[in-house]
């Protein structure tokens, strides 16, 4: 049986926490650099299996990938109106994130 991941919707804490343990002591930037690599590394070993869901319920290797590149446009967009200044909120909700790895890093 696999762990079901917390709901980002219902229980956003418990799901930011999830992914920054996945994150764990590395460095998030030196993390993100090597998605893309391991990303081609998991497509070539899935090769012809690459659409078949392991089992009922299940995504399959390419479905993954779909969402994680669907997650990195979204991302991208908001970073950018971090930056430019236009969405307060988000920007208050990085710092603090961005505060929970520092903590996480040293602790």
């Amino acid at each position: 049986m696999v762990d079901r991941s917390p709901d980002p919707v219902t229980d956003p804490k418990a799901y930011q926490e999830l992914l920054i343990g996945l994150v764990g002591v590395d460095d998030p930037a030196e993390v993100q650099q090597g998605t893309a690599s391991s990303v081609r590394a998991l497509v070539d070993e899935a090769g012809p299996e690459l659409r078949l869901r392991p089992e009922p319920g299940e995504w399959a290797v390419l479905e993954c990938v779909a969402h994680m590149v669907d997650g990195e446009i979204v991302a991208s967009g908001r970073q950018r109106w971090i930056l430019a200044g236009h969405d307060r909120f988000h920007l208050a909700q990085a710092r603090r994130t961005l505060g929970r790895v520092r903590s996480a890093r040293t602790a």
